[in-house]
């Protein structure tokens, strides 16, 4: 069995060398999978978790678990991550061949699919659960390593992040210079315990390692850290501190001015704060970027209802629904743009239809749109 911590650096340090613009890339959707009775057939997370509960028994059953929790939510990075894992987990002789150098993943379309969706996991968020990657390793048989790097992954992966992080971090202080990227495998811990400042200090520390060792020396090919920065202003931004967040997500652009993901970043920033242009040009930046991402079309359609453009933004909505058709979120804002713009009887008949699409576990979105659409009809029956 090839170490967990081999395997990691080898991807990581491909991934870091790919332009991070990626989307994800699937081959034919595979059929709905059915869920228990009375499960709900609109919550990405009733297929997520039927996917991991069954990924054991076979990845090639859990796929499409996966596959659909990612269409009902493309938000969210862990179907993606997950959906990667899947493939691994049915490669592991390819994947074997590649990290003995072998191979390429560019010689393999089905594996370049399968990457991307990885990429793209990381690209909604460098701190999604990783856990899952243990599977890998464990489909391949043979025994695990006892190194710590190895044993804190699988500290992980049954969800002790503390002692984890803990390993990690005695790993990484025995050799600093030669550990460099285990920091952000300790920041990945550290996010999932929930200790967001020591994770921040963790990855502050990796990009400033890594700034002074690109001073020291002539490098033929520049490594980008646009993904770490990135992460340092997602982790910025959770903690409340826009101003430092702002500077590492334009850091992270510095870095590569094709990056989607720090305009989106920079555009929820603006719409905190109440900065409709700001808002506008950020999230219009990152469309323009990546004019298929259904997320980023409806979040610029938010941006310009709260700027009072609602027509603008009922195109936006309406365009995220053609990307993605089981996608809820964009309906609501029809229904939204609608009500704001006046048309009444119409609005309510749209926010029936995000009703019928929404997860049924309580959300503002639904709620309001409970609220909003029988005030609607009730005033329309009192007329």
């Amino acid at each position: 069995m090839i170490a967990p911590a081999a395997g990691r650096f080898v991807g990581l340090l491909a991934l870091l060398s790919v332009p991070a613009v990626a989307c994800p890339v699937r081959a034919q959707a595979p059929a709905r999978p059915k869920l228990e009775s009375g499960a709900d057939t609109n919550d990405w997370q009733a297929y997520y978790a039927k996917g991991a509960s069954i990924i054991r028994q076979g990845p090639a059953f859990a796929e499409p678990y996966f596959h659909w929790a990612s269409r009902l939510e493309p938000s969210r990075p862990e179907p993606l991550f997950a959906a990667w894992v899947t493939y691994w987990m049915r490669h592991t002789k390819l994947l074997e061949q590649l990290y003995l150098g072998r191979g390429r993943i560019a010689d393999s379309p089905d594996a370049l699919r399968a990457d991307s969706l990885r990429l793209a996991a990381l690209l909604r968020s460098p701190f999604v659960n990783q856990s899952l990657e243990l599977l890998i390793y464990e489909q391949m048989g043979g025994y695990w390593s006892g190194d710590p790097v190895t044993r804190a992954w699988i500290r992980y992966f049954n969800g002790d992040y503390v002692k984890a992080a803990d390993i990690l971090g005695s790993a990484i202080a025995g050799e600093p210079s030669k550990r460099l990227l285990l920091r952000y495998d300790r920041a990945l811990v550290l996010v999932a315990a929930g200790r967001l400042d020591s994770a921040t200090t963790e990855l502050r520390a990796l990009l400033d390692a890594w700034r002074e060792r690109d001073q020291a020396r002539l490098q033929r090919v520049y490594e980008s850290k646009e993904l770490f920065e990135y992460g340092l202003g997602l982790l910025l931004a959770a903690r409340n501190d826009p101003v430092a967040a702002r500077e590492a997500f334009g850091r992270a652009l510095a870095e590569n001015l094709a990056f989607a993901s720090p305009h989106q970043a920079l555009g929820r920033l603006s719409m905190v704060a109440r900065d409709t242009a700001g808002a506008v040009l950020e999230h219009g930046q990152a469309v323009e970027l990546r004019p298929d991402d259904a997320v980023y079309r409806q979040q610029f359609g938010e941006a310009l209802l709260l700027a009072g453009r609602a027509a603008e933004a009922t195109a936006q909505f309406r365009r995220a629904i053609a990307i993605e058709p089981l996608y809820a979120d964009p309906y609501y804002g029809v229904a939204a743009a609608l009500d704001v713009s006046g048309d009444l009887p119409a609005a309510a008949a749209a926010y029936r239809v995000f009703l019928l699409r929404a997860a049924r576990r309580p959300s503002p979105m639904r709620q309001w749109a409970e609220r909003r659409a029988a005030a609607i009809q009730a005033a329309n029956a009192a007329r």
